[in-house]
């Protein structure tokens, strides 16, 4: 019994032992432990010091105004005379060609074959048309002798036609009606042999209807005459119209001219790169005479943008060009108007002397009639009805000859019209076989010299060819540098550095000690053509004795050096919702040991360069300022330093 009590407390002793012991490795080594669950960071000194906010960038030299050789035909290089960097006055040669007719040269012999082809092709079509007989010897001496009608006076010369047939037919129907009128009277009359009232009254009634329509013919007549004169008074002469016509013509092309203007320009006038209309845009000094046509356009258009601009003016135009096509319509329609007034005046004297006839009929009937006054009627009726028969017959000649002569215009409209487009082809294929043969005669010219010169004298920055290769048309041959003229060098910057610069700074250049007198001054700021919104293009002017064209050069430039008293690296810059801040390192002491808590310091930045920012902020100097750290660090958390 004693034994198992003596075993269990040996057991229970061993326990508390060792359970004691873990409590004290934990306790010692808490502070271990928890320093390395903490963000590590690395911290530097806030000193004072000086600061260059300098802006620097890397760009290839270019020739201020490089001149492109190019060999315009497919030639093969026999030797090249020169090679990258030498110099050459005008008229020395480069490169060398085998004396070979060139592709181009052949292909322009075969082409002028098929223009030539296609010229005698055109001409046997104007002499066929010509001599086929169906153009009027009147319109065929106009075409001949270039004096022709313009589309608009083809199409009133058409439409008279027309309304003179359509005239003429109306003429006929209403004779036509007056026929039927009599022969309505001529059946009454036929059938009362004696006086008979109801057949009379019956014969009233029929007359009255038929006095009615010829009067509904007669209103509709002169309604017809006072619209047509309305309009003629209204429109004056056709010597008004036509100046309505010239009016017109010249303010749509002013439109017209204006629009292209702005739109071949504004790029070039919008000085602020931001795509809008300022009243201090340089545009008349940039302009010239065009910007002149232009600037009474541009009032009130301060802060639009040029293409809300040109829109505007476009409706403009669009508005100018409905006017113009108003005024054409109404010259052209001046001579029909007056053909139609003419032929609405006849039908108004027709339908009024129907209205008379009715109403002699009425009165007529009303006074009743025997044997003697029907026999009487018949005659007049018949005599009546033998002058409408033959006035019918005269209008259906006229309505012939009407058609006929309807019939030649459209044709003489037609084929003055195939005949000018005959005539624009061949003029187009004459002019097209002169050109072929002053390109073959060049052609000839270039191949008959197979030296290709120097065009003016510079150096040599680039050959494209070599002895044995083919050249390629319109590509460049070789690049000069035109002798007398500059390089510039280019980069892109953000707008902030932009503002740093000024146009006139003189700008360092990297490794300078390798270059013999070497100059950059900055000559231009401009917005950067791949991001406009974002970026600035600083252009450089250089000049020196060993820069050459593609080689590439480090530049910086900007402000001068200043001394500022807080000065941190521009990792330490952090910035929230709040504003910019740096996270210092404070340190306290505790039972275990020291520990080190970041801590918020908000700050202004006064200028930085490439490595450095100068602060202002409750800062007394010295302090251990946060630059990295190996986990997000918070203001008032607890961090580790490195070992």
């Amino acid at each position: 019994m004693n034994e198992k009590t003596t075993k269990r407390r040996e057991w229970v002793k061993n326990v508390a032992i060792i359970f004691l012991t873990i409590l004290l490795i934990l306790t010692f080594f808490s502070n271990t432990i928890m320093n390395y669950s903490l963000p590590e960071v690395a911290t530097q000194y806030v000193q004072s010091g000086s600061i260059t906010a300098k802006v620097r960038g890397t760009g290839t030299v270019e020739a201020t105004d490089p001149y492109n050789l190019i060999i315009n035909d497919t030639r093969v290089i026999e030797s090249v005379a020169v090679k990258v960097g030498d110099d050459v006055d005008k008229g020395d040669p480069i490169f060398y060609l085998e004396d070979k007719e060139s592709e181009e040269l052949k292909a322009a012999k075969e082409e002028l074959v098929t223009l030539e082809t296609a010229l005698d092709n055109a001409i046997l079509a104007y002499e066929t048309k010509i001599l086929d007989g169906t153009i009027s010897a009147g319109t065929l001496a106009g075409v001949q002798s270039g004096n022709t009608n313009s589309l608009a006076e083809a199409q009133a010369k058409v439409q008279a036609a027309k309304d003179k047939v359509d005239n003429l037919k109306s003429t006929k129907a209403g004779y036509e009606a007056s026929i039927a009128n009599i022969t309505s009277q001529e059946t009454l009359l036929s059938n009362s042999s004696t006086y008979d009232a109801a057949a009379q009254q019956a014969a009233i009634n029929s007359a009255t209807q038929q006095l009615n329509a010829a009067q509904a013919q007669l209103d509709a007549a002169e309604a017809k005459v006072a619209e047509l004169e309305s309009w003629l008074n209204g429109i004056g002469s056709q010597a008004e119209a036509d100046a309505g016509v010239a009016d017109t013509a010249a303010k749509m092309n002013a439109a017209s001219n204006v629009v292209n203007i702005i739109s071949n320009n504004y790029t070039t006038w919008d000085t602020n790169g931001n795509g809008n209309y300022d009243a201090g845009d340089s545009i008349i000094n940039s302009g010239g005479a065009q910007a002149s046509d232009i600037e009474a356009w541009l009032a009130g258009m301060q802060g639009n943008t040029w293409n809300a601009i040109i829109s505007l003016k476009q409706g403009e135009y669009e508005q100018a060009t409905a006017n113009y096509n108003a005024a054409v319509k109404i010259a052209s329609s001046y001579s029909s108007k007056q053909l139609e007034l003419s032929n609405a005046r006849s039908a108004e004297t027709s339908a009024r002397q129907q209205v008379a006839s009715c109403n002699q009929t009425i009165a007529n009937l009303n006074a009743g009639s025997t044997t003697t006054d029907i026999a009487s009627k018949q005659k007049e009726l018949a005599d009546q009805k033998a002058q409408l028969t033959a006035a019918i017959a005269t209008i259906d000649a006229q309505i012939t000859q009407a058609q006929e002569e309807q019939a030649q215009v459209l044709a003489d409209v037609a084929g003055e019209l195939n005949l000018e487009f005959q005539s624009d082809e061949i003029a187009r294929a004459r002019q097209k076989v002169n050109e072929k043969k002053e390109e073959i005669a060049k052609l000839e010219e270039e191949a008959a010299n197979p030296v290709i010169t120097a065009p003016v004298s510079g150096k040599i920055t680039s050959l494209s060819y070599a002895s044995g290769e083919t050249t390629r048309p319109g590509e460049n041959a070789a690049v000069l540098q035109v002798a007398g003229k500059g390089f510039t060098v280019s980069f892109s910057v953000t707008h902030e550095q932009a503002k740093k610069v000024s146009i006139g700074d003189v700008a360092e250049v990297q490794n300078s000690w390798y270059y013999n007198d070497l100059n950059v001054t900055l000559s231009a700021i401009k917005a950067d053509p791949n991001n406009p919104s974002q970026n600035k293009l600083l252009v450089f002017d250089v000049t020196g004795e060993d820069v050459t064209a593609g080689q590439s050069l480090s530049l910086s430039v900007g402000q001068k050096s200043a001394n500022y008293e807080f000065i941190v690296p521009n990792s330490a810059i952090r910035e929230d919702n709040n504003g910019k801040f740096i996270l210092i390192v404070e340190s306290k002491n505790s039972p275990l040991g020291t520990r080190y808590i970041a801590t918020r310091v908000d700050v202004e930045v006064l200028a930085s360069d490439d490595t450095q920012t100068a602060i202002s902020g409750a800062l007394y100097g010295y302090e251990y300022v946060i630059t990295t750290a190996t986990k997000p660090v918070e203001a008032g958390k607890q961090v580790r330093l490195p070992d």
